[in-house]
């Protein structure tokens, strides 16, 4: 769990290592205007963008992580569950 605020690029990084000593960075950013955005890697340079209720599986080096945006309620938060699946 975390939280942010833009003041960078990224509301919120985070850097998933294995045993191996492979690494994915994950991201999260809410713009001022559009849909919050997530990225895994590589393979979501500028993000996927998320509705209320999305999910998507991304792989990123023979992982896999799930992303599903949640329901916040009122304010500026926004919420989702980042899985790591292998």
């Amino acid at each position: 769990m975390g939280s942010g605020k833009a003041t960078e690029l990224y509301d919120l990084k985070a850097n998933v290592i294995y045993p191996k000593g492979m690494h994915v960075n994950v991201w999260g950013k809410n713009p001022a205007v559009g849909r919050p955005h997530v990225g895994v890697g590589a393979v979501t340079r500028g993000g996927e963008g998320f509705s209320v209720g999305d999910s998507k599986t991304f792989t990123q080096y023979n992982h896999s992580f799930t992303v599903i945006r949640h329901y916040e309620g009122h304010g500026d938060s926004k919420r989702f569950k980042i899985r790591v699946n292998s």
